[in-house]
């Protein structure tokens, strides 16, 4: 049994309390409340997974962006010109899209061209002094790096190749100049 706080004046209708004295009204009340709130629990828990999947899709944004971000990184590193070597720039005629040909001026390569007959007096290893014609002139101490085994039978000739340091740029490339070997046992040119 339930108790009930009334007051002189209060006014009640036929029908209003009910359920072993439990008033009606207040029985309205509760069942909209327990409607209320389970109303708001499912609203909570619909705005709920709602921002769970804006998390995974903004998620998913990101990677995709930094993905395409890499890609377009990698597009323009293919459009940007490095050089593999240290030079001066001699001819600039290039068209945007074309591929640059450079020309390594650190070291300087010198090639020289020698008679079969010197064959197998030339070794890798080998010290010689290359002279600049003029204007430029001057002797530049070199090593040995390559000698050609296969002749050139038009020319009865055979390719040596040596490095000249050039780290000031200050021996421009395509000069013409003269290569004297020294022998290892004398130290005399030939």
């Amino acid at each position: 049994m339930y108790r009930y706080s009334v007051i002189i004046g209060d006014k009640w209708q036929k029908k209003q309390v009910g359920l072993d004295g439990f008033p009606a009204i207040r029985l309205k009340e509760a069942r909209g409340a327990i409607a209320n709130s389970d109303s708001v629990y499912d609203k909570a828990e619909i705005e709920y997974n709602q921002a769970v999947l804006a998390l995974d899709t903004a998620k998913l944004e990101r990677t995709i962006a930094r993905t395409e971000y890499k890609r377009s990184q990698m597009q323009l590193d293919r459009r940007i010109i490095k050089s593999p070597v240290n030079g001066v720039v001699i001819n600039v005629g290039m068209a945007p899209g074309e591929y640059v040909h450079d020309a390594e001026t650190d070291p300087l390569h010198v090639e020289v061209y020698t008679p079969v007959a010197s064959y197998g007096q030339i070794t890798e290893g080998m010290q010689a002094v290359v002279r600049l014609e003029q204007p430029i002139g001057g002797e530049h101490r070199v090593t040995v790096n390559v000698v050609d085994h296969v002749f050139d039978a038009a020319s009865r000739t055979f390719d040596v190749r040596m490095e000249l340091p050039n780290p000031q740029f200050g021996l421009p490339a395509g000069v013409r100049c003269t290569v004297g070997f020294e022998t290892a046992a004398q130290g005399d040119e030939k």
